[in-house]
């Protein structure tokens, strides 16, 4: 009996083959890019290097706990080069390098370092997403030209990359998430610019690096697909019924046919950093030289963010005792390192530190939008207000800080016609800015002095005519005032504006209810 002879069922269904032409371009071609473009960066090794440095010249590796066996997931280069492979078992490692270091595998402290890989990334654009669970993509149509062309862009990242983070990273760019994605999980640099050129790009890639499940991998296997380009070559009708719309689907999103929605990552809208001190600090300067590192750090994220703070918190530990709390606040919002360590060295030098610090934190609750302050080149007066006001700020800032807030008080004006009643001190946070009366519903007043007598000073009267160390000359005046009827303490006054033999100006009234008393109720400067 004759063999049966076996047929690739790749074969029926493919209608009539055709010569695959590849037309991957040089780097030379010049294009306007296509909209959008995706970077992505994939981090190898990154469950491996977030608990050791890519430089480690010792063999570790990361395992994951399965099915009762430790299984290594992922691999140093330096163990690679004892034979130790990802999925072996952590025995058999062992028994190929018996000093070797494990690390059980930590997927939130992994995702942590992702998330701040992201915030380091919006430096490039604004627009990064996450990929869980070791890669970033980057749009960065827009950051092409402002980066000095995609070439340089690619390199400063992948040089931020090695010299900031010590993370070993692929990077590829192409015109779709899915397509940068797989270029960089499989090694390749690549820089694909438009749609029309991804087929070229991603043809020789192999089935099993699609991220499709290891069942659909060995069906596609059988019908006799190895790589990208025999898949396409297949119609897409008669692979989606036997497959699946998801492998057709992902086909799409891979070459660009499909818009894939990509929600972009933001940061956290507080900040928190500690700095462990090597040793027990008991000076105000060495305080100081750790909280600079703190405060250059807030004032990093917070100019990546375009963001400003008024208020912050240090908070300082000590082994045996309670930990103390630093505020610092700022009349105007700022992400100014130095000042913000000027005032907490105000504070330091007020209060006594009566044991050692080992470990300073630094946090920010209330993140604010910055706003720029226009600086004028020449002197204009009638702008000159802004300036002046950004001076006195600075300055209540420092008395707050050296004095305490409870030294620092405010004139508050009250809706009242009775010049002991018109103002009141209050004691309010730095934060607050000073409160005037509506200008609607405020008393219309006339002139009045800054100095007022606490309790007013009765004059004596010569010839019909107040006398205060001579006689008093009237220069304006009557202004009757006549409030506070509803109360006990009613008031009916003529208020004039008088000067001494000496030139000295002063604000004295008439006692309607007295008529024979005249009073001194304040000095003009």
């Amino acid at each position: 009996m004759a063999k049966p002879t076996r047929v690739s069922i790749a074969a029926s269904l493919r209608p009539n083959p055709a010569p695959d032409t590849p037309t991957y371009p040089t780097a030379t071609t010049q294009h306007a890019y296509d909209t959008p473009l995706w970077l992505c960066i994939y981090f190898p090794k990154l469950a491996l290097e977030i608990f050791t440095a890519s430089n480690n010249t010792e063999p570790a590796v990361v395992f994951i706990q399965t099915k009762g066996q430790h299984v290594i997931k992922t691999t140093s280069i330096s163990a690679e080069r004892h034979g130790i492979l990802p999925n072996m078992t952590l025995s058999a490692a062992r028994a190929l390098h018996p000093t070797l270091q494990a690390y059980n595998t930590n997927s939130t402290t992994q995702q942590h370092t992702l998330k701040q890989l992201a915030h380091w990334a919006q430096r490039f654009t604004s627009k990064v997403s996450i990929e869980p669970p070791q890669s970033l993509l980057l749009e960065i149509h827009g950051s092409v030209k402002l980066f000095g062309g995609i070439e340089t862009l690619q390199l400063k990242i992948r040089q931020g990359l090695q010299h900031r983070w010590h993370y070993t990273a692929n990077t590829a760019i192409a015109p779709s998430t899915q397509a940068s994605l797989l270029l960089a999980t499989t090694g390749h640099h690549d820089i694909v610019r438009h749609k029309t050129e991804l087929r070229s790009a991603l043809g020789n890639t192999a089935i099993g690096a699609l991220p499709i499940n290891k069942k659909r991998k060995k069906q596609l296997g059988n019908i006799g697909a190895r790589t990208l380009r025999d898949l396409w070559r297949l119609p897409k009708a008669n692979l989606a019924r036997r497959f699946g719309p998801e492998l057709v689907n992902y086909l799409d999103h891979l070459l660009g046919k499909r818009h894939e929605p990509r929600g972009s990552f933001h940061p956290p809208e507080t900040f928190t950093a500690s700095n462990e001190l090597p040793l027990e600090v008991h000076s105000t300067a060495l305080i100081i030289i750790a909280a600079q590192q703190l405060a250059e750090k807030l004032c990093r994220f917070l100019h990546n963010r375009d963001a400003c703070i008024t208020q912050c918190c240090f908070t300082l530990y000590s082994g045996k005792h309670p930990a103390s709390t630093i505020n610092i606040g700022l009349r105007i919002a700022t992400r100014d390192a130095r000042q913000i360590l000027a005032l907490l060295e105000e504070h330091l030098n007020r209060i006594k530190l009566t044991t050692s610090v080992t470990k300073l934190t630094l946090s920010a609750q209330q993140i604010q939008v910055f706003h720029t302050i226009t600086q004028q080149l020449l002197f204009e007066p009638e702008k000159a207000s802004a300036t002046q006001s950004h001076h006195v700020d600075a300055l209540l800032e420092q008395l707050h800080a050296r004095l305490g807030q409870q030294a620092i008080k405010y004139i508050d004006a009250m809706f009242d016609h009775r010049p002991e009643q018109a103002h009141h001190f209050t004691k309010t946070s730095i934060n607050a800015s000073i409160q005037t009366p509506d200008s609607h519903h405020a008393p219309r007043i006339q002139q009045r002095p800054l100095w007022l007598l606490p309790v007013p000073e009765p004059l004596m009267q010569k010839n019909n005519r107040p006398w205060y160390q001579g006689p008093v000359t009237l220069l304006t005046g009557p202004e009757r005032i006549e409030c506070g009827w509803w109360s006990n303490n009613s008031i009916r006054r003529d208020y004039y504006l008088g000067i001494d033999t000496l030139g000295r100006k002063l604000w004295i009234y008439h006692d309607l209810q007295n008529p024979a008393q005249w009073y001194l109720h304040g000095l003009f400067g």
